[in-house]
């Protein structure tokens, strides 16, 4: 691997043009990966929570608003569009998502579905396609985005690998 390795942080975005690869890790969170693949740019948006509203009443404190995916996901398309890149040709992508305590929780306390919800609302909203990889389940991720070529590595915090 000779290409740039730059991390995504938790309520993080990034967006960026070949050669670089985008790395994050997930564990209820919800990775949306989006490519251009005519203009080789995309993003890598890091969702920690599913929708600002109720947050910061219900916490005392304001969360900050980058880690939702109602703020997150419009300022990552905006920014893509930004630098040329074009809706018609995302290819969209979720990862993540996972129940880390009990998979039969409440779903109201299953922040990993309550994520993975909230994306697939807004995506549809945005009129994007979008393949879920691998989302659910109890294990965390890695996941490396490869803006070169639009691959996507997934390794299981297990120790499996997924490619596509």
């Amino acid at each position: 691997m000779n290409e740039q390795i730059v991390t995504v942080g938790i309520g993080e975005y990034k967006v960026a043009h070949s050669p670089l690869i985008l790395r994050t890790i997930l564990g209820s969170c919800v990775a949306v990966i989006m490519y251009d693949k005519i203009h080789r740019i995309g993003g890598l948006a890091h969702v920690y929570l599913p929708t600002e509203k109720g947050y910061s009443s219900n916490y005392g404190k304001s969360i900050s608003s980058e880690k939702f995916a109602d703020i997150l996901l419009p300022k990552m398309i905006k920014d893509i569009l930004k630098k040329n890149g074009n809706k018609r040709f995302f290819a969209t992508y979720l990862v993540g998502g996972a129940s880390l305590f009990d998979e039969h929780q409440s779903s109201l306390l299953n922040i990993g579905r309550r994520n993975l919800d909230a994306v697939r609302e807004l995506l549809q909203r945005e009129n994007l396609r979008f393949l879920e990889l691998e989302v659910g389940g109890n294990k965390g991720r890695k996941v490396f985005f490869n803006l070169k070529n639009g691959d996507i590595e997934i390794i299981t915090l297990n120790g499996m690998n997924k490619k596509r």
